[in-house]
């Protein structure tokens, strides 16, 4: 081939110091969190913050979540045993 060899073309384009920023920016207008933090917002914790199953059981129902471990499983779940079988 004959012309301008691509590494020369592009040479003015290749800012490694820049790197950071970009991807900073990405981030921040893609609205990109930790896979922990997602997790989090998904699964809840036990004491204040409802899953995402929560939510979407609340939604539905238009019942209250469940606060604790009893009301959450259900009575048969609660006391060990189980209504199947």
């Amino acid at each position: 081939m004959r012309g301008v060899a691509v590494h020369q073309v592009l040479a003015d384009y290749h800012r490694p110091d820049l790197l950071p920023g970009l991807v900073d920016a990405i981030d921040r207008n893609l609205g990109r969190r930790p896979v922990g933090e997602i997790l989090k917002a998904l699964d809840g914790d036990d004491e204040r913050l409802p899953g995402l199953d929560d939510m979407l059981l609340t939604h539905l129902t238009g019942r209250a979540p469940a606060t604790g471990p009893a009301e959450a499983a259900g009575p048969a779940e609660a006391a060990g045993r189980s209504e199947v079988g």
